[in-house]
């Protein structure tokens, strides 16, 4: 078995770009929400940001985590290489998004 890389790569022009294409969800007079950057580990885009919660008054962490070939992620099958992303960026303390509209994307959220 090989074993997992440690170099997360932080993506500065994708960045750039989702800030760009998604500005609506993190600039407005009172949105609150952060776009930290956009990442690739391994054959995985991991778009970090947090989004601020009104109730608890502070802000959740979340990541998306898409495949570069377009393959499909099972949120009931995570594998080594997600979880070490997940790890590094929310903790152990999180939760996947139930709500998935598809299955090339998960969204993953800091629990509350």
């Amino acid at each position: 078995m090989r074993k997992l890389k440690n170099c997360i790569k932080h993506l500065k022009e994708e960045t750039e770009s989702w800030y760009f294409n998604n500005r609506h969800l993190y600039t407005g007079e009172n949105i609150k929400n952060l776009l930290y950057g956009v990442y690739r580990y391994c054959d995985y885009i991991i778009v970090y940001d947090a989004f601020y919660d009104e109730d608890l008054k502070r802000h959740i962490e979340h990541i998306s985590i898409s495949h570069t070939s377009y393959k499909a992620l099972d949120r009931n099958n995570i594998n080594k290489k997600i979880r070490y992303i997940i790890k590094n960026f929310i903790g152990d303390n999180y939760e996947i998004d139930s709500q998935q509209i598809t299955n090339l994307v998960l969204n993953i959220y800091e629990k509350a």
